[in-house]
């Protein structure tokens, strides 16, 4: 269930996608850089990657492509996805701020690092955390929840389409996610806002489910009062 969904259609609802990516291909070993890095998303968010080439039903699907190379076939995919477990983030903010040469108040939050391999085997030897890697191809989409800080690393040129959601399960998440960016904002200035508009979001899904409450209880006691007229 989306949440974010549950908008009425006389609202301004907030952008959640679909944004496309393109790439060229990167490099996640020791020095590499990576192609997205390590993030945290404050909603849920699936990102597809896909070789599409037809309209269906009046949707638009956007052609997605990934150029073969002797590295994507010889790994298995191509692109490489680290997500982390939610539980992790505070260890990982920790195993930077040490490993790093810079001074910075949220390495994760503020999106300045990729772990490559090595770096990787180090984190699970000293902090015991492993990530979900998922080896990612045309045609395969890959969903991550909000809260797990997660990076990406191209090994061909890529273009992948990505679109955010909000479910039930994550909402506490996505509340913390947006407190926390707004106190860096506060930090070094930027924007401060609730973009997401989580609490009008919440308040339009609690008032939907109200009137299908409603709906159900007077079908209920609608098909009620016909059986006792049959009856009769």
């Amino acid at each position: 269930m989306n949440l974010a969904s549950r908008f009425p259609s006389d609202l301004v609802t907030p952008d959640l996608g679909p944004k496309m990516y393109n790439a060229h291909a990167s490099d996640d070993e020791q020095g590499g850089k990576g192609t997205t890095k390590l993030h945290l998303d404050i909603t849920d968010a699936v990102s597809s990657h896909s070789h599409t080439e037809s309209l269906t039903n009046g949707k638009v699907n956007i052609m997605t492509y990934a150029t073969p190379n002797e590295v994507s076939g010889s790994r298995g995919g191509a692109a490489v996805w680290d997500i982390f477990p939610a539980t992790a983030t505070n260890n990982l903010r920790n195993f930077l701020k040490r490993t790093s040469h810079y001074d910075i108040d949220d390495p994760v939050m503020r999106q300045q690092f990729y772990i490559s391999t090595p770096q990787l085997a180090q984190l699970r030897e000293e902090h015991h955390i492993t990530p979900w890697r998922i080896y990612q191809n045309p045609g395969d989409a890959v969903f991550i929840p909000a809260g797990c800080a997660h990076q990406v690393c191209n090994l061909t040129s890529c273009i992948k389409i990505a679109c955010d959601f909000v479910s039930p399960h994550c909402i506490s998440r996505c509340r913390d996610l947006i407190e926390g960016t707004r106190r860096l904002a506060g930090v070094r200035g930027g924007k401060k806002e609730d973009v997401l508009q989580l609490k009008t979001m919440m308040m339009c899904a609690w008032e939907e489910m109200a009137r299908w409450e409603k709906q159900a209880s007077s079908k209920m006691q609608e098909e009620e009062g016909n059986g006792q007229m049959e009856g009769i």
